[in-house]
């Protein structure tokens, strides 16, 4: 009677060549991706004051921009002109 080959024989038989091809796919797609950092689509700060179109007697003026203010989630001016800012500093993830 001829040796039959069964389906769990053949998977036993083709699993670690199976897991070296993945391996080898994830390794040639890492190799050949480019990994570009993640960088904000907009204007500098001072850019965006420059293209800022403001009533005549008005005028815009830079004072906190980053490193010095992170993550800004709330702005207030106070009664006596102050400029407050609370910022949301979190790890990222």
């Amino acid at each position: 009677m001829p040796n039959r080959t069964t389906q769990t024989d053949y998977a036993r038989e083709y699993q670690p060549l199976t897991i070296v091809h993945s391996a080898v796919w994830l390794v040639v797609i890492y190799c050949v991706t480019e990994v570009r950092p993640v960088r904000a689509q907009g204007l500098s700060p001072e850019e965006s004051v420059r293209r800022m179109k403001m009533a005549d007697g008005f005028e815009v003026q830079l004072v906190a921009n980053e490193p010095l203010v992170k993550q800004p989630v709330a702005i207030e001016f106070d009664d006596r002109g102050r400029l407050w800012v609370i910022q949301y500093l979190r790890m990222s993830i």
